[in-house]
């Protein structure tokens, strides 16, 4: 079996994190196994740091019954120093019984 750095590791978690790639920055942490205690605590910080920015700069919210889903998107613009928030809003309808709608013509 071959041996990583786990710094190299958590190098790499940080670079998906900061990415904006949280799933598979999640995905490489379920993925390793820490050896002895001080890699277990590095990839707790790392998994800390992925679990804060996630939560920090995202979060999606839906409700079925009412046909609406929202994502709510941040992102740290450098030109202004600011941090605009984006919000994505889903929603629709559609007929309960298609065969039963007729088109009126004016």
């Amino acid at each position: 079996m071959a041996s990583i750095e786990i710094q190299a590791v958590a190098v790499a978690i940080e670079a998906l994190t900061r990415a904006g790639r949280w799933s598979l920055a999640t995905d490489l942490l379920d993925a390793i196994g820490p050896a002895d205690a001080s890699e277990a605590e590095v990839l707790a910080v790392a998994r800390a740091e992925n679990e804060v920015e996630h939560a920090f700069w995202t979060g999606r919210a839906a409700d079925p019954d009412v046909g609406l889903s929202i994502r709510v998107v941040r992102q740290y613009t450098i030109n202004n120093d600011a941090i605009p928030t984006r919000l994505d809003v889903l929603y629709g309808w559609a007929p309960l019984y298609p065969e039963l709608a007729c088109r009126v013509a004016a």
